[in-house]
């Protein structure tokens, strides 16, 4: 089934392995250009091989999604060498799942910051020039459990729900300009990133 996907510019943040790697793939698959970011070089370089191997055309930028600047060059770089973003997949960010009485200020802050403020900033990022082209999709990777979480899925299911709700908003506010938003909710997967995240918590993946 063709998914219109071809001749597409898609950017993806977190897009070294798991989900990220996963839908990199899977765009690529439908013919889509593939622009993605990713904090560690060796993950990043061997998803890049891959793509290119499938006869994908792809630009892998090493870069932390929590930092504007470098995220402001990353987009920068992905516009100028394709001429412009079709759709934005906000998908950086871990798992972190434990009682509330285990976690610290810190650890709310870093998770709501990499799961709601590092998507906030993508979006103003890329929106000026998909507004100016009246045509775009943003894509907030999030969770199911974020809608009915149980007692120890903290943060994660709180900023994940912040997530939700953004694209919720966006879709209604967006909508006139010819911008689709949407809210991708994804079950338990196991990823390279949750066995490291289950490994330092002490839990099963």
């Amino acid at each position: 089934m063709d998914l219109g996907l071809k001749g597409k510019v898609v950017l993806i943040t977190g897009g070294s392995e798991g989900i990220g790697r996963a839908t990199a793939l899977r765009f690529a698959a439908e013919g889509a250009t593939v622009a993605l970011c990713a904090r560690r070089a060796e993950p990043l370089a061997a998803v890049e091989r891959e793509l290119a191997a499938t006869g994908a055309i792809v630009f892998a930028f090493q870069g932390d999604a929590n930092d504007e600047a470098s995220m402001a060059r990353f987009v920068a770089q992905t516009q100028e060498r394709f001429g412009h973003i079709d759709i934005l997949v906000n998908n950086a960010g871990g798992s972190a799942q434990m009682p509330f009485d285990t976690i610290d200020m810190e650890r709310w802050r870093d998770d709501v910051e990499v799961k709601l403020f590092t998507p906030l900033r993508m979006i103003r990022l890329v929106l000026p020039q998909m507004r100016a082209r009246k045509s775009g999709v943003i894509i907030n990777l999030t969770m199911s459990a974020a809608a009915a979480p149980e007692a120890n899925q903290m943060p994660t299911v709180v900023s994940r729900q912040a997530g939700a709700s953004l694209a919720k908003a966006l879709s209604k506010a967006l909508g006139p300009d010819g911008i689709r938003a949407n809210a991708a909710c994804v079950g338990k997967t196991k990823t390279p990133q949750r066995e490291r995240s289950a490994a330092r918590e002490g839990q099963a993946v």
